[in-house]
């Protein structure tokens, strides 16, 4: 077996793994908000077991912005202008 055959099947199974995670995750994690949401409207009501999800959504939201890295090199951030004068450019 090549090197490189070994690279794509050990970066297919890394995603592969990655992906049950996440599926893995979800399931439960839609299971929770519903109880949760229930309990909490069953005592306070509608407005607040609302409030309640929306504050766990912007938690998370919190969480992804500040602890996720950018995965982009820092070349492709930079806009750039065009070369050269636009003004001869054929239409595509």
């Amino acid at each position: 077996m090549h090197s490189y055959s070994r690279y794509a099947l050990s970066a297919a199974w890394r995603f592969n793994l990655a992906q049950g995670l996440v599926a893995l995750s979800t399931g439960p994690g839609a299971g929770a908000s519903n109880l949760l949401s229930g309990f909490v409207v069953q005592i306070f009501g509608y407005t607040i077991g609302f409030m309640t999800l929306v504050a766990i959504a912007l938690g998370g939201l919190i969480f992804l912005a500040l602890l996720m890295p950018e995965t982009k090199p820092e070349e492709s951030l930079r806009l750039e202008p065009p070369q050269g004068d636009i003004s001869t450019a054929k239409p595509a």
